[in-house]
């Protein structure tokens, strides 16, 4: 973990407030991975 990624605790809390994961979605581009874009942003801040 680096220091700007999320715990698990955190991320248990963050992930329902996020749009749906690649598997749930229909058609159409699919999205990165919620997780590693938080993280990402956090690690700029």
């Amino acid at each position: 973990m680096s220091r700007g990624d999320l715990t698990e605790a955190e991320w248990r809390i963050l992930k329902d407030l996020l749009p749906i994961e690649r598997k749930n979605r229909g058609r159409g581009r699919p999205p990165e991975q919620n997780r590693s874009i938080i993280n990402g942003i956090l690690w700029r801040l």
